[in-house]
């Protein structure tokens, strides 16, 4: 146990400290050696091959985890915000894995099922099942140190099931701090472990991921007790389902449901059936998110929608019908917190009623996903940010931007809002409007979170003149001549398609702008309280990192930081590395997809 013990609590609290991978100072602190652990490394146990960070802790008695284990809790808050969820949710595999692939994160979506096998997330689980005396001393240290997060894929084996219920049968474990993953293609049987998570307070939702029989989905939820009194599941999301539409039949969920989400649903009689299930529960959160929805679907909704009690509405839908049809039933809703949606086409009363929902003031984050922005949505948004004091969170993500002045002169009043993170995600902005953009970013005082994911310029061509409004209510118009003039002549050249979600985009992509990314970094580095950062799948080049080291030396509060999928290749990236040796506050970087990365 010399190498050992020391070894293990190492690998411990460098997990809890969220770091990546142990360092050879990280060793000395604990008086171990790297050349003794490279001679001594562990090579097998069973069928699996470990880490010697792996095979430390598997060679531990239940005494010595004891021991070591006196060090805070592996899991995090498990309150977390639906924006951090989703955050979570949206990187999926594009995360680094960590030095020890034991847990597995928080979701609030599961993410997709990667190429990883179940030996690198759930080594701990199999460990655990290994022990035969399980001692209420070592269930006190399962019930700090328990996983946020147990996904059960078709990589599992029948240990992983067992450690599951042995944690969920821990009778002083913390309640609603796991939330459980199930995926539909694994051979393993479900069932007995979901009617013990039933009795267990210690389940905080149930993810049901590609289920292909109604009759294996319905033993499940029967055995879970979805929303019924005497059950702790009242929280479920189905992603994904491959139900036949002539197998879908009247699903049961009990009524006392708080929370249900539906997501990635191709078949309509599934979406219809889901819809039903959820008339009349108490929910304080929907999701039917990318699901396909008909007539009938588009009938219930309203109905659906009468509920005092959403707080969290989620209708994002690139294929549905309009979904802006709906606007009249949310605009009566008291204490809608968080607001997700897709906006195409609005009449009058649907405007009117889109207005009413930004002017209650009570939203914290709003969503427009799929949206068209037209000159109506532009300026419904432009007249009401002044006055949306509660909205932390904005994220617009694959838009299509339909008039760019309109949408420049609603960017340009922007520094009204109290926001505490901007995501902006898969949409074209033009070359002005980035410049008002980078004006509005050192505004957002409060700014703490800041994304840009695949953000494409146009430069030139389709761009009209601004109007650009700056923070002491100064303007730049162009005069009432040359803004028609300009108009026509987008018509004519059928650049503008405000009438015209659908038709082609006409804007003509190009690389990269080397100034525009420049200008951009330099106002980010005005953002003094920012303390995350993604710049993922933004074609930053190796030319643009003595810019991008410029904008870290500058962020001085910057935690994390996020620049996977751009086009930098080792040479730029040993930049970065003699830039980060400077005393920072950085703790997480993420460089998934560069070239030559793990050099």
């Amino acid at each position: 146990m010399d190498l050992i013990q020391p070894l293990a609590k190492c690998a411990f609290e460098s997990y809890l400290n969220d770091k990546c991978a142990l360092m050879e100072s990280d060793l000395e602190a604990c008086q171990c050696k790297a050349e003794d652990i490279r001679q001594n490394r562990i090579r097998r146990h069973g069928d699996m091959h470990w880490t010697p960070l792996e095979g430390a802790t598997l060679l531990l008695q239940p005494q010595d985890i004891a021991e070591i284990s006196g060090c805070s809790s592996f899991a995090e808050d498990g309150g977390r915000s639906e924006a951090e969820m989703a955050e979570r949710s949206d990187r999926g595999a594009e995360r680094n894995s960590p030095a020890i692939p034991v847990w597995d994160a928080p979701r609030g979506k599961p993410a997709r099922i990667g190429q990883s096998g179940c030996g690198e997330k759930h080594s701990l689980l199999r460990f655990i099942s290994e022990i035969k005396n399980i001692t209420p001393q070592l269930c006190d240290i399962i019930a700090i140190n328990h996983p946020e997060c147990i996904k059960i894929t078709k990589y599992c084996i029948g240990s992983c099931i067992r450690t599951a219920s042995i944690i969920v049968n821990i009778k002083n474990i913390q309640p609603e701090s796991i939330s459980f993953e199930f995926d539909f293609d694994s051979t393993l049987g479900f069932t007995s472990l979901m009617e013990e998570m039933a009795k267990s307070k210690c389940v905080r939702i149930v993810h049901l991921e590609n289920c292909k029989s109604l009759i294996h989905l319905e033993d499940c939820l029967a055995a879970l007790r979805v929303g019924l009194r005497d059950s702790s599941i009242q929280r479920v999301w189905i992603r994904s389902p491959q139900i036949n539409a002539s197998d879908v039949r009247q699903m049961s969920f009990g009524n006392h449901m708080t929370y249900m989400s539906l997501y990635e649903c191709q078949n309509a009689q599934f979406t219809l059936g889901f819809i039903e299930a959820a008339l009349n529960k108490p929910l304080q959160v929907l999701y039917i998110d990318d699901c396909e929805m008909d007539d009938e679907c588009m009938e219930r909704m309203p109905q659906l929608l009468n509920n005092p009690h959403l707080q969290y509405l989620s209708i994002a839908n690139k294929n549905s019908r309009n979904i802006a049809q709906l606007l009249p039933r949310i605009a009566d809703m008291d204490e809608l917190f968080t607001l997700n949606i897709s906006l195409v086409n609005m009449n009058e009363e649907e405007k009117r009623s889109f207005g009413r929902i930004l002017q209650k003031n009570t939203l914290r984050m709003l969503l427009l996903r799929h949206c068209y922005f037209s000159i109506e949505l532009c300026d419904a948004l432009r007249r009401h940010f002044p006055s949306m004091s509660s909205l932390e969170s904005l994220l617009i993500g694959k838009c299509d931007i339909g008039d760019h002045f309109a949408f420049g002169r609603t960017l340009s009043v922007a520094h009204h809002l109290q926001l505490k993170t901007l995501d902006m995600r898969d949409i074209k902005l033009s070359d002005e409007n980035l410049k008002i953009l980078c004006n509005v970013l050192p505004q957002l005082n409060n700014l703490i979170n800041l994304r840009f994911k695949n953000v494409d310029l146009l430069l030139g061509g389709g761009t009209n003149s601004v109007i650009a409004e700056s923070s002491d209510d100064s303007v730049r118009s162009p005069n009432v001549f040359t803004r028609f003039r300009n108009r026509l002549r987008n018509f004519v050249r059928g650049t503008s398609r405000q009438h015209s979600p659908h038709a082609p985009q006409q804007q003509i992509m190009t690389h990269p702008n080397p100034h525009s990314a420049r200008h951009l970094f330099g106002a980010i580095a005005q953002c003094r309280q920012l303390k995350k950062l993604t710049l993922q799948r933004m074609q930053i080049e190796d030319d643009l990192m003595s810019d991008l080291c410029e904008m870290l030396n500058s962020s001085d509060q910057l935690e994390e930081l996020v620049i996977s999928y751009n086009k930098l290749t080792v040479n730029s990236l040993q930049e970065l590395s003699q830039c980060l040796k400077e005393p920072r506050k950085l703790k997480t970087l993420y460089l998934r997809g560069s070239r030559n990365w793990r050099q």
